[in-house]
């Protein structure tokens, strides 16, 4: 599935007379995690909130060759799931009933879940680590319960693409660690083959666990590759005013060496 997944063309987004996307031209392919960093305003959510369909935009987003917005609802849910960086958090319904929505979204209203429906609801709470809470109220979650559940609900809709922002946020570093494991076996595994892009503020977290990284810089793509491509010295200094390289420690892990802050950064 290396040749598939979604494709941006000259994607452009204009808010209140600020350009905050201009020209972003690249792919992000099923079968592989793909990281968007960049520095705080650099674009990152408006991108990815574009691919999701909540952000008007000029130019196409398309996946496997058709123009997402030209997918019916129906069959749009089956092609992409979306995690917003925070979202709702009052309601009162169950964590479980959350993440069945996702399963049965497009499908209608008064649509009961199937054995396969739960068979898959059920592997998508226990993969997000949030089997022990599916009977609790969502608004009494913690931040990273909360998370998680939206997780959850995007692996349940089992999509042929997850896109998420800042999926890391209000996460403890241990499940940082296993989200970012779970994401990577998502994409890698023949059965699922699913591609995933998610923006991070973490570019160590990027690194190890991201086959690509796409580097936005006041709404500009300025570099695409493979983490040691893209996550060069000159880069971080230009554009994240750090002096700093990628290492990997005795025991194969890849860590980003930093030394400090460059002078003249915002």
């Amino acid at each position: 599935m290396s040749g598939e997944g979604l494709q941006l063309t000259d994607v452009q987004v204009v808010k209140a007379g600020t350009t905050v996307l201009s020209g972003v031209t690249t792919a992000a392919l099923s079968g592989q995690v793909t990281a968007v960093v960049g520095p705080n305003g650099s674009g990152k959510s408006t991108l990815l909130q574009a691919m999701a369909g909540l952000q008007e935009f000029t130019g196409s987003v398309t996946f496997d060759g058709s123009g997402l917005r030209e997918y019916p609802r129906r069959t749009r849910v089956r092609k992409l799931a979306y995690v917003e960086q925070s979202g709702p958090h009052a309601t009162d319904a169950r964590v479980r009933e959350i993440v069945e929505l996702g399963r049965l979204a497009g499908r209608g209203l008064f649509v009961h879940p199937d054995d396969r429906d739960q068979q898959v609801i059920t592997r998508a709470l226990t993969d997000a680590d949030v089997v022990g809470i599916a009977e609790r109220s969502f608004s009494t979650l913690s931040g990273g319960e909360q998370q998680r559940t939206h997780v959850a609900r995007a692996l349940a809709q089992d999509a042929g693409f997850i896109v998420l922002d800042e999926p890391t946020n209000h996460l403890d570093l241990p499940h940082q660690h296993r989200l970012l494991r779970l994401l990577r076996h998502f994409a890698h595994e023949e059965h699922h083959g699913a591609g995933v892009l998610l923006a991070l503020h973490d570019l160590e977290l990027a690194a190890r666990y991201c086959d690509r990284v796409l580097v936005l810089d006041h709404g500009r793509l300025v570099a695409a590759g493979t983490p040691s491509e893209v996550l060069q010295p000159r880069l971080l200094a230009e554009v994240f005013r750090i002096d700093a390289e990628l290492v990997t420690s005795p025991r194969g892990a890849v860590l980003l060496e930093c030394l400090g802050e460059i002078d003249g950064g915002e």
